[in-house]
């Protein structure tokens, strides 16, 4: 598990095209650089998103990344422009508000920048045929059942014991499904 000063420590490395704080290089100038370079772009609802390799780039010029699983949720965002890197751990798999407020305040009083906006998805008041949803979403973490309730959508899901999380989804240890 890395710790907010690792990932801080990485970003920065990124900041200066793959020095380390301490003077080590961790990535040639090249590599850090092409990391930062668009390799595809996702278009929804108006906006734009672009992702480097590791990265998401932001309109803003910061680059960041983020993730999380079963309880626990993380942010990194970086600017190479303002030299700043912040990271954000959270205990919450559902504490992507404290992130996002907490890099946006971040940002705006320490580094000076404009907050990334959050885009608003009209609600459009148009039926959803919601079958298409429905399902079994497996992972190595659990699985996931989507299923009509009420009618509309339920959600479960169900954590996978340990020893199964090394397994494949639907693989059971020693080769029975």
């Amino acid at each position: 598990m890395l710790s907010a000063s690792d990932l801080v420590s990485f970003a920065a490395a990124h900041l200066r095209d793959g020095e380390g704080l301490n003077g080590a290089r961790l990535l040639s100038a090249e590599s850090a650089r092409l990391m930062r370079t668009s390799t595809s772009r996702l278009k929804g609802f108006g906006t734009v998103r672009e992702f480097g390799l590791g990265w998401m780039l932001s309109a803003n010029g910061t680059i960041g990344h983020g993730g999380g699983g079963p309880g626990i949720l993380s942010r990194v965002s970086a600017d190479r422009d303002k030299d700043y890197a912040i990271a954000v751990l959270t205990n919450a798999g559902h504490g992507s508000g404290l992130i996002r407020d907490t890099v946006n305040t971040w940002s705006d009083q320490v580094a000076a920048l404009e907050p990334v906006e959050i885009p608003s998805y009209p609600f459009t008041g148009e039926a959803v045929d919601s079958v298409r949803f429905l399902g079994n979403y497996a992972g190595i973490a659990g699985q996931h059942d989507v299923v009509e309730h009420d009618g509309g959508i339920g959600f479960g899901f169900y954590r996978r014991p340990p020893v199964l999380r090394q397994c494949a989804p639907g693989a059971r240890p020693g080769g029975g499904a």
